[in-house]
């Protein structure tokens, strides 16, 4: 049988693992130049939790001898575990390496990266100097057209089709290669964000 104060200390745990998870889980596509502040706190928090229920867990079996003593502890490994796992998950969406990058033509305290990766997706992050926001999806390309998976994006895309043009610069045997996005009849739309294209 279940001791009350076992159950109490489920409920303890169940509550600040999910809400660690939450907290990682709902900051994983956004970066915040003073994030390391509550990030800090969080983790002690949970690490503090943790290392007061592994001891009244320990201190109850040695009582008891009842090995349901460390369910609380084994509740607490796997909510870790499943933090671990969307960790991973998280790191495998931006491993594959970038095929070319675009970047906004406005820079001043902010901007826009437009990274097209080898395996078909794609991450745009809207930079300030405070933080950044993180979008994530998938792109084909067929000759100079770029298709993305999505409309609307934060306001900075506003088409899903954007086309790479080649532009003449100051030296005549440059060209500068830049990303504008167009409409369903292949016109620019006007006043939407612009890009040159970085080759990698």
């Amino acid at each position: 049988m279940i001791r009350n104060d076992t159950k109490i200390r489920i409920c303890f745990i169940v509550v600040v693992g999910i809400f660690a998870i939450w907290y990682y889980t709902r900051t994983i596509d956004h970066s915040f130049v003073f994030d390391f502040i509550p990030d800090i706190f969080v983790s002690i928090i949970s690490i503090v939790v943790f290392a007061f229920v592994f001891i009244k867990d320990r201190k109850y079996y040695r009582i008891d001898k009842d090995v349901f003593s460390f369910l609380p502890t084994c509740i607490g490994v796997l909510l870790s575990t499943c933090f671990f796992i969307i960790l991973y998950i998280q790191y495998q969406k931006d491993i594959s390496p970038n095929n070319f990058r675009c970047r906004s033509k406005m820079i001043d305290f902010n901007g826009v990266w437009l990274d097209f990766k080898t395996d078909n997706t794609y991450k745009l992050t809207n930079w300030t100097i405070l933080g950044a926001d993180y979008y994530r999806g998938k792109y084909t390309i067929k000759d100079s057209i770029i298709t993305l998976d999505k409309s609307f994006i934060d306001a900075i895309i506003v088409s899903n089709k954007l086309v790479i043009r080649k532009e003449m610069t100051i030296n005549p045997n440059d060209t500068l290669s830049s990303v504008y996005q167009i409409d369903e009849t292949g016109k620019q739309i006007n006043g939407a964000e612009d890009f040159y294209l970085d080759k990698e």
